[in-house]
């Protein structure tokens, strides 16, 4: 009786060193898990920067999400620095309008990057990527706060 007692011991032992085991290696490397990974078109909306600062960003930089250290992809295309807006009151007519902010801009940055994509979710590394999300993006360059403004899955 003691010799099956011992054997299912180790049986169970075995069996859950084994799941750590799986479970250990499927977190360090999610593609044994993640198997529908397609190539995703990020638009980020840059906001509020300074128009030297936007001319440092370039077409083939290498973006990464500031807050989870995520490689976010390298930048396909870029838009023409526009006005940044602010809402202010107006004391005439105690209304809130759309002012320019003098000497700051947005721009527009799309990055191409492999994603895992799902019904519910899409996935780079550890950073979800939905339409308004705010990320922090940076490059040996430059750090820029940035909205998610479009995403398009690439068949």
């Amino acid at each position: 009786m003691n010799k099956v007692i011992k054997y299912v011991i180790e049986i169970i032992v075995v069996a859950v060193v084994l799941l750590a085991a799986i479970y250990g290696i499927t977190k360090i490397n999610t593609s044994l898990t993640r198997s529908n990974q397609k190539e995703v078109l990020i638009t980020f909306e840059a906001q509020d920067v300074e128009e030297a600062l936007l001319q440092k960003v370039q077409i083939g930089d290498n973006i990464t999400d500031n807050a989870k250290t995520t490689y976010l992809g390298k930048i396909v295309a870029l838009s023409d620095p526009y006005p940044y807006t602010d809402s202010v009151e107006n004391y005439e007519t105690n209304a809130y309008v759309a002012a320019q902010v003098p000497n700051r801009y947005n721009k527009d940055i799309t990055v191409s990057v492999m994603a895992d994509v799902t019904d519910s979710a899409i996935m780079v590394g550890e950073t979800e990527l939905k339409v308004g999300y705010t990320i922090p993006i940076i490059n040996e360059k430059y750090m820029l706060s940035s909205i998610i403004t479009h995403l398009e899955i690439k068949e």
